[in-house]
């Protein structure tokens, strides 16, 4: 089969697979100075990779401006695109870093904005951002039931419960619970537990 024998490149041009190897000189690895890894962690040690789950065309200018004016960055903020709707989010101060995090869902022209802490193996692949935070609210529970423990076990059907709106004796009395919840934006919601 023409498969089998031959490689059809992008330019048209046909290979045959026999004349396809690699020689000595091919064959050696890169070595990579450690220093310079180092280097390259350091500066990413503070950063967030987003990926914007857009499906229409948007200014990307724009979005970078909106996030910086809505995050409130005081020490510095670098924000690059280093994929289609992927961004380094890379901050001067950690703990400005953890507050994005913390006041996670974000949202731009009324699409999601998931962010990832980067680790020393980031990648950029699709598989990374399929988990986001979300504030859900809990209704009709009777008043008896609106504890942090019920609120943990329904937030867990839901997805992975993080975090419980609690008063000092761990009440949740209200309108509704308040549960902060680990979602896979990949998958369809539930409708009811």
């Amino acid at each position: 089969m023409l498969f089998t024998k031959y490689l059809r490149i992008s330019l048209g041009l046909v290979l045959n697979m026999n004349t396809l190897f690699i020689t000595e000189e091919e064959e050696g690895a890169i070595g990579i100075d450690e220093g310079i890894v180092s280097k390259g962690k350091e500066e990413i040690l503070n950063g967030l990779l987003g990926k914007l789950l857009i499906h229409k065309p948007y200014n990307r200018n724009a979005s970078k401006a909106i996030m910086e004016l809505i995050w409130q960055v005081q020490k510095g903020l670098m924000i690059c695109e280093v994929d289609r709707d992927i961004y380094l989010f890379s901050f001067t101060d950690a703990s400005e870093r953890q507050s994005v995090l913390n006041r996670e869902p974000w949202n731009f022209d009324k699409s999601l904005l998931i962010l990832k802490p980067l680790d020393d193996e980031a990648d950029t692949g699709w598989d990374g951002y399929s988990l986001t935070h979300f504030w859900i609210q809990i209704y009709n529970l009777p008043l008896h039931g609106r504890v942090k423990e019920i609120a943990d076990q329904i937030g867990n059907q839901v997805g992975m419960c993080m975090d419980v709106d609690t008063d000092e004796q761990g009440r949740c009395w209200g309108r509704f619970v308040r549960a902060r919840v680990f979602i896979d934006v990949s998958k369809s919601m539930r409708r009811r537990a």
